[in-house]
């Protein structure tokens, strides 16, 4: 992304907060969490995030209501 200046959209902001609060939140009280259902490369950033604080996450569920949850 950087090397072509392309730009995050504002979803893909949103997702990789949303993994970054939800892995703080896990880390701290050790409890399973799930994210809101994204599209798979949105749902890939989520699990990059997380496997940035050394957790554990897996795509659960059907599309349309496809969705990352996070493990200790």
């Amino acid at each position: 992304r950087e090397i072509f200046r392309m730009h995050a959209s504002q979803e893909e902001d949103d997702a990789v907060t949303e993994a970054r609060r939800a892995a703080e939140q896990v880390m701290a009280n050790s409890q399973p969490i799930e994210l809101r259902p994204r599209a798979s490369h949105v749902r890939r950033l989520q699990h990059r995030v997380i496997r940035r604080f050394d957790l554990h996450s897996e795509s659960i569920g059907v599309e349309p209501t496809r969705r990352v949850k996070i493990y200790k």
